[in-house]
């Protein structure tokens, strides 16, 4: 799966589940597709599971780790 697949498949999700907010479906999905990239970013900065939407930051940096 590429990260632009990723993001796809979490638009899906997102839209399926729209009591959810966009970060967290992306963040529920990146843990469990890369369990390892999730690991690496709760509880820091670049984590959005708390915020309204997924940084730029956020993006780069897991798509770097992909």
């Amino acid at each position: 799966m590429t990260y632009d697949h990723f993001l796809t498949l979490v638009s899906e999700e997102f839209q399926k589940n729209p009591e959810m907010r966009y970060p967290q479906v992306w963040f529920n999905l990146l843990s469990t597709h890369r369990s390892e990239i999730s690991h690496k970013i709760i509880a820091t900065p670049l984590d959005p599971f708390h915020k309204a939407y997924v940084s730029d930051e956020t993006h780069a940096y897991v798509e770097q780790n992909w």
